[in-house]
């Protein structure tokens, strides 16, 4: 019962990694792309959103190798963690 528990925990937090790591990516590209976003305030949001980007890896990397989605048989799982 605690492993079904553990392994949902890692799960819920490896999904909500992943989503706000691709929600900063799109940020970052977004502040990149935009010619009104060049001042200091896009400068910041881009460093905040690359900051929170490398937080979210940290946490997904040291949670899932305890969890059975970050085996060799799931290649993308073991990429994205290792991003």
């Amino acid at each position: 019962m605690d492993s079904e528990r553990f392994e949902l925990a890692t799960n819920i937090v490896h999904l909500s990694s992943v989503f706000g790591f691709i929600t900063n990516i799109i940020a970052i590209a977004t502040i990149a792309k935009s010619i009104k976003l060049h001042t200091s305030f896009g400068i910041l949001c881009a460093a905040l959103a690359a900051n929170n980007s490398f937080v979210l890896v940290v946490n997904s990397r040291y949670l899932m190798p305890d969890s059975d989605l970050f085996k060799a048989g799931h290649i993308v799982s073991r990429i994205i963690g290792m991003v």
